[in-house]
């Protein structure tokens, strides 16, 4: 049975879509719709705002905000929204705490307590960061 896009895209627009990991101004942007503060006029809105406009809507109450060490984090179905900015000290913490482990189960490890972080990301972050992840200089 073949589905059609309009009715994948109708079902996506329901809040299906699998949270990814956001941009900073996104992020922040989710926050105040989180809090309830009003956004300004459309014609004033950057496209980060919009953005997290249409995020926060298909999520229908799904993202709640939490205070955490003072800091605002965002919370998607129980599991934490991450910035892109912190996504590799996180993956680096993960990996320096499981002694080394692969990206599959890191993945599997994040999967419980994160939103957005695959197995891909966590592998491409462990390729491109071994320098810092490990701790030891290049030769």
């Amino acid at each position: 049975m073949h589905s059609s896009v309009a009715l994948d895209d109708r079902v996506n627009s329901q809040g299906n879509r699998k949270p990814s990991v956001l941009p900073d101004d996104i992020y922040e942007a989710l926050i105040n719709l989180a809090e309830g503060k009003a956004l300004p006029p459309v014609k004033e809105r950057t496209t980060s705002m919009c953005t997290a406009a249409v995020r926060f809507w298909r999520a229908k109450g799904r993202i709640l905000d939490k205070e955490e060490k003072g800091r605002k984090e965002l919370y998607f179905d129980g599991r934490r929204m991450s910035r892109s900015s912190e996504v590799n000290e996180i993956v680096a913490r993960e990996f320096d705490q499981t002694k080394g482990s692969g990206a599959a189960k890191l993945a599997c490890d994040l999967r419980d307590n994160f939103v957005g972080l695959s197995r891909d990301k966590i592998q491409n972050i462990l390729n491109t960061d071994k320098v810092t992840i490990v701790g030891m200089p290049s030769l």
